[in-house]
């Protein structure tokens, strides 16, 4: 919990970059990276909203899935 926290406190920290994105600072190729990875994220990542208890929940999905069954160990 303690790193989704940080994560959501360092996003809260960023809010300059809007501001840079409003000023029209960014590079186009930026913003077509950012925008095909929103669009459809790899496999073996997730988009999820910045959200606490969405992202918890997420990660609580993914470590039961990733864990070995006790039938298996």
């Amino acid at each position: 919990m303690l790193e989704i926290e940080a994560g959501l406190a360092a996003t809260r920290r960023h809010e300059r970059a809007c501001d840079k994105l409003s000023q029209g600072e960014f590079e186009l190729d930026e913003l077509l990276l950012v925008d095909s990875f929103l669009r459809k994220p790899p496999p073996e990542l997730r988009a999820l909203p910045l959200d606490r208890d969405r992202i918890y929940a997420a990660a609580t999905e993914m470590r039961s899935l990733n864990a070995p069954s006790r039938a298996s160990a």
